[in-house]
């Protein structure tokens, strides 16, 4: 497992924090919240730490990103309890 921002308790936190965060947000709307959105619930202004933490969930393998007409709201969780379908394509 590769993490660009290494091994410490403290950032398997935040991830973990971040990945609940977006099942959650996905549960509610079907898409993805914005990095910046993220960022704040991170107590964080700035988006750069949490693209960290999103780049990191992706090589984790626990979320994916699809890039296209809606860039800032392109992150979904892999596998998201209860199946939730991706509203561009329709798969769970």
């Amino acid at each position: 497992m590769t993490r660009v921002g290494g091994p410490t308790a403290k950032g398997d936190a935040t991830r973990q924090r971040a990945y609940d965060h977006l099942v959650h947000y996905w549960r509610e709307h079907s898409y993805g919240p914005t990095v910046r959105e993220m960022a704040a619930l991170d107590g964080r202004s700035s988006t750069g730490h949490m693209g960290t933490v999103l780049r990191d969930l992706m090589a984790e393998g626990r979320i994916e990103q699809h890039i296209g007409r809606y860039a800032a709201r392109c992150y979904r969780p892999v596998s998201p309890a209860g199946g939730l379908p991706c509203p561009v394509c329709g798969r769970a």
